[in-house]
């Protein structure tokens, strides 16, 4: 039989279901008088390379150039259509990173969320912080969103925010990639480019963007929103409520560690605190940029470096290539993830220093 039972294809709900279309092309064929044969495998799905004169089984090789691939009958169809861009993010695959596990005798897999349509998992953040903020009724029909940001948390909230008719008004430090800035007023946000500065001047990129958008509440029209993300805890919500339990399953609820870096935290505290309740012995460990002070946070417990005497801190930061990592403060992200539920045992196990030279040669 040529075309698969109804049992076969009641049990199969995820194949592609082609045999009508190729039952229809094979009575085509047989009316121009071209031979024509098809296979089913046990599933019932099609096994038949489709050649300039007709559909030849898979073990029987065809000497005419093929026109279309068997893989294509073997597609799985029911996965779901997504709703915009929000329908779209999340659901990264693992990839293994074959040469670390060869080198280090253990399987190291990294979560692609570059395939997210903003290109990181910022994009988690973005749509958990519109969909909070809308919640709690701060988003009104119209609104901008106002952020500070070197510019990823950007370009996701400006995805985001135009699927659901809000504008975007970015504010960044004007040492950033210049391909961020240009990718953000392409996706139709406003930009407003500032000097760096330490967050406690009033110049700082978030300062201004949380002014900025105190001036546009206080203005007739539909009101301003600041995302906030630093101290948004949205942003750990998306990784503790979403992004940790997507890796728990995709790892088959086998994980012995997770290694992230930091920037607002939101990530590697969300995540490593979901991990930590559902299995605590996985190791969660920050790695850290040159510069950066939460590697002291991790390991000493406190934000300056061991040399330095307390009250006498200053702003030393060593510059790096590193961008939207790395950072001199603790935000309410990152001290969510610190310590865990049960009884304050630490939520980060470790930290490892990174220079921009180790980072380039991985």
């Amino acid at each position: 039989d040529a075309f698969p039972s109804e049992a076969a294809q009641a049990s199969l709900p995820d194949q592609v279901r082609v045999h009508r279309v190729l039952g229809q092309l094979q009575r085509v064929l047989e009316t121009m008088g071209r031979p024509t044969s098809l296979q089913t495998t046990e599933q019932g799905a099609y096994t038949g390379h489709l050649i300039r004169d007709g559909i030849m089984p898979v073990g029987d090789p065809p000497e005419a150039p093929l026109l279309a691939s068997p893989a294509l009958v073997q597609i799985p169809v029911k996965t779901p259509i997504g709703s915009g861009f929000s329908g779209l993010v999340g659901g990264t695959p693992l990839i293994e990173l074959s040469s670390l596990s060869e080198a280090t005798g253990r399987r190291i897999v990294a979560k692609a969320e570059f395939l997210s349509p903003g290109g990181c998992q910022k994009d988690r953040v973005a749509k958990q912080i519109i969909a909070d903020a809308e919640s709690a009724g701060k988003l009104h029909p119209g609104a901008t969103i106002f952020e500070g940001t070197s510019g990823s948390t950007g370009i996701s909230l400006t995805l985001a925010a135009a699927a659901k008719g809000y504008k975007v008004h970015v504010v960044m430090p004007d040492d950033q990639a210049v391909e961020k800035v240009e990718s953000l007023r392409r996706f139709g946000a406003d930009v407003t480019l500032v000097r760096p500065a330490s967050i406690t001047s009033p110049s700082h990129y978030v300062n201004v963007a949380r002014r900025l958008a105190e001036e546009a509440c206080g203005r007739p029209g539909p009101g301003a929103y600041f995302a906030d993300q630093f101290e948004n805890t949205s942003n750990f919500r998306a990784h503790y409520s979403n992004t940790g339990p997507e890796l728990w399953s995709q790892c088959g609820q086998d994980l012995d560690a997770f290694v992230m870096s930091a920037g607002t935290g939101g990530t590697l505290a969300g995540v490593g605190r979901f991990l930590k309740e559902v299995s605590p012995g996985v190791h969660v460990c920050l790695a850290d940029v040159q510069g950066s002070s939460l590697y002291s946070k991790v390991v000493h417990g406190v934000l300056y470096a061991p040399e330095q005497q307390e009250r006498t801190v200053r702003r030393h930061r060593i510059d790096t290539i590193a961008e939207g990592i790395g950072l001199d403060r603790l935000t309410a992200n990152f001290s969510s993830g610190l310590h865990d539920h049960n009884g304050g045992l630490p939520g980060i196990d470790a930290a490892v220093k990174v220079s921009d030279q180790e980072a380039l040669e991985m």
